[in-house]
C-alpha cells in the first residue's frame, strides 16, 4: 500500500512537473509574439516618419520631389511641343501640330 502511494506522488509530481515547462514554454512564446509584434510597429513607424520626410524634404526654397516632378514635366512638355531633327530625314513636331496634319490628310 505504501508502494502504490508513493507510485502516486512520483506520477502527480511529474504531471505538475510536465504542466509547469508547458506553461513556461507557451510563456515565452506568447512573450517572443509580443515582442516581435512591438518591433514591427516600431520599425514601420519610423519608415512612415522617414518617407514623410523625404517628401516634405526642402532644398532651399523648392521641395524635392516637387522640383523631380516639375523638371519631369518640363521634359515631357519640350517633347510633345517642340521641334526636333531626328535624322534619316525625320522630324519630330508638336502633338498638336501632328494631329491636325493626319485629320487634314484623312488618315
Amino acid at each position: 500500500m505504501q508502494s502504490e502511494n508513493h507510485a502516486e506522488g512520483q506520477d502527480g509530481t511529474l504531471v505538475q512537473k510536465e504542466k509547469l515547462k508547458a506553461c513556461l514554454v507557451f510563456g515565452w512564446g506568447i512573450g517572443t509574439f509580443i515582442v516581435v509584434l512591438i518591433i514591427i510597429a516600431a520599425l514601420s513607424g519610423y519608415f512612415w516618419d522617414k518617407r514623410a520626410e523625404h517628401f516634405t524634404a526642402q532644398v532651399g526654397e523648392k521641395n524635392t520631389f516637387s522640383a523631380i516632378s516639375n523638371e519631369l514635366q518640363a521634359t515631357v512638355n519640350g517633347r510633345l511641343q517642340g521641334y526636333k531633327k531626328l535624322g534619316d530625314g525625320r522630324y519630330q513636331i508638336p502633338i498638336d501640330e501632328a494631329m491636325k496634319k493626319v485629320v487634314a490628310e484623312g488618315l
